[in-house]
């Protein structure tokens, strides 16, 4: 499980510690979860918050950059 932390700026950061303050939420990367179907409206509504498309695009990278580095 992977902790998402939303941030004031309209994105998205990975939270490695856990304790982050601010609004946060669990993502699943096991291949049973299927992390790659995940919308940005999800990840909103788990928030309750809006992510501008800057922040998406940049959590996309990173969530790409996890996968790749396995």
């Amino acid at each position: 499980m992977l902790r998402l932390v939303y941030d004031n700026g309209g994105g998205v950061k990975i939270d490695p510690t856990g304790r982050e303050k601010g609004r946060g939420t669990y993502l699943c990367l096991s291949p049973e979860c299927n992390p790659n179907t995940l919308r940005k409206s999800q990840l909103e509504h788990a928030l309750r918050a809006s992510i501008t498309e800057e922040g998406w695009r940049e959590f996309q990278g990173l969530l790409q950059k996890m996968r790749s580095n396995g």
